[in-house]
């Protein structure tokens, strides 16, 4: 996954046929990324972005939220159409993983 938006890496990986997912940051590089067929977008900082961006009018394109997420936001997410979130420094308590995380988990595995 990109950190940001880079056409020239992106093309690159697609050359080599290796899967690269861009971070989009602003409207002009979701076009771009659009343009160039990505299917899988991460938005960061989405909660930047959870306005701007309308989901369902990409039918073709799984979103990945990122940027200060936690646990407790998979519902949202979830309902605005991502198909996934990344959890970084907020997944951590102490330098320990967060026990929400490993509650979820659970939940899922029965």
């Amino acid at each position: 996954m990109m950190k940001g938006w880079d056409r020239d890496l992106l093309n690159y990986s697609n050359s080599k046929n290796h899967l690269l997912i861009p971070g989009i940051k602003h409207l002009k590089g979701l076009k771009q990324a659009i343009d160039l067929n990505c299917e899988i977008i991460k938005i960061y900082p989405v909660k930047d972005n959870i306005e701007l961006i309308n989901l369902s009018q990409y039918k073709n394109i799984d979103f990945i939220a990122a940027g200060g997420l936690s646990i407790s936001d998979i519902p949202l997410y979830k309902s605005l159409g991502y198909k996934a979130i990344v959890i970084g420094d907020m997944g951590f308590k102490n330098n320990k993983i967060d026990p929400k995380i490993y509650e979820w988990l659970r939940r899922r595995s029965n």
